[in-house]
């Protein structure tokens, strides 16, 4: 945030599906859903505030599930906190930014073979890393935003 102070034109931000959407998109239970969304993702109506705070000249959200069923879910929680321009990005989207306008394109590309995925050959632990000292000073509050949002409970 105090990096876009004085105006900025662009800016991306991390933003996972909506607990429920994940759940329903994964198979998680809604509860391991809404822990892995709040433990290291960022929600729409997180993001939401984030851009509010902000006002870039264009938002863009990255780190999402392109699929049809949550990319609305996404904006439907992004929009009852944030009203300016955004765009979903994705691999190869391409930002022109000029003094009149901030436009979102898809690059054209020659279509090419996907990686072949090797054998997995040492087991692998993912370790959460400690944050920096300066994080607890930079926290924004979410209070106000994540009422806006019910997250359903199973039975």
């Amino acid at each position: 945030m105090r990096a876009c102070e004085g105006g900025v034109d662009l800016l991306i931000h991390e933003c996972f599906p909506p607990a429920a959407a994940l759940a329903a998109a994964t198979g998680l239970s809604i509860e391991r859903a809404t822990i892995a969304l709040n433990a290291a993702h960022t929600s729409p109506a997180a993001a939401g505030k984030v851009f509010g705070l902000v006002r870039p000249r264009m938002a863009g959200l990255i780190h999402t599930f392109l699929s049809p069923q949550v990319i609305p879910l996404i904006f439907s929680e992004l929009r009852a906190v944030y009203d300016g321009p955004v765009v979903q990005t994705q691999d190869l989207t391409v930002f022109n930014v000029t003094k009149e306008a901030v436009v979102a394109r898809q690059a054209q590309v020659i279509d090419q073979l996907p990686p072949i995925a090797g054998e997995q050959r040492v087991d692998y632990t993912p370790v959460q890393p400690q944050p920096p000292d300066w994080w607890a000073d930079a926290l924004i509050p979410l209070g106000d935003v994540e009422a806006l949002v019910a997250v359903p409970t199973t039975p």
